[in-house]
């Protein structure tokens, strides 16, 4: 791993960690907002790979719009590995329903 991306990752991560509430329980509950934003004008993403981690992956990204994609999924997947099952129930559901709406 690179120095800025080392960087990158442990500063976003740290962020993150020390700040939960930024990322857990999901920022919005909604799976209508939750469409919504996802949509913006492309085709959402595929239903069958839309999960719970992916919710993560996104609200990560809102929090490091400053750090490239190796570093966000770097960071999302720490944080879903280290994550509560109740932590990961939230996404999981919120992801079921958003599938249901995207149907």
């Amino acid at each position: 791993m690179s120095l800025q991306i080392n960087h990158n990752y442990q500063q976003l991560f740290e962020v993150l960690n020390a700040n939960r509430t930024l990322v857990f329980p999901p920022p919005i509950m909604d799976p209508n907002i939750m469409v919504e934003l996802l949509n913006n004008g492309r085709n959402i993403m595929n239903r069958r790979s839309f999960n719970g981690c992916r919710l993560l992956r996104y609200f990560v990204s809102l929090q490091g719009q400053d750090v490239g994609q190796i570093v966000i999924g770097l960071v999302t997947s720490h944080l879903w590995k280290n994550a509560t099952l109740n932590e990961k129930a939230d996404y999981k559901n919120l992801a079921d329903q958003v599938k249901q709406i995207i149907r």
